[in-house]
């Protein structure tokens, strides 16, 4: 059996920061919202992609990896650039395109401060 993807992600967030992802992944990025508390909340992508969003009081125990980045898959970067820049998100560097044209990404700060990622695959 080999892996298909990345199906979860986690990123622990400042508790003043959590609101303030969770809104921006719902509203500017399109995750719908699974579970919703205090210091808790759960998204997912429409190809089933769950993204958590945990302050340190949630964080298991052994906690998770204190350096984490990961992109979104988008339908176009550019598009999906402006979205997020309306939504106060600074877009880090220009648009990168692979050789053969067939990935582009790019990076940005979110709410919480930390970099993600956008990307997009076309096939040739």
């Amino acid at each position: 059996m080999d892996v298909q993807g990345v199906g979860w992600v986690a990123v622990t967030v400042q508790a003043d920061a959590l609101t303030s992802m969770r809104t921006f992944m719902a509203d500017s990025l399109g995750l719908e919202p699974l579970v919703d508390s205090t210091d808790f909340a759960l998204l997912a992508a429409p190809d089933g992609t769950m993204v958590e969003l945990a302050t340190a009081e949630h964080t298991p125990a052994y906690g998770y990896n204190d350096a984490i980045a990961f992109g979104f898959s988008v339908d176009d970067v550019e598009a999906m650039s402006a979205t997020i820049t309306r939504a106060g998100c600074e877009l880090l560097g220009e648009i990168q395109r692979s050789e053969d044209a067939t990935t582009s990404w790019r990076h940005f700060r979110a709410p919480d401060g930390r970099v993600y990622g956008l990307l997009s695959r076309t096939e040739r």
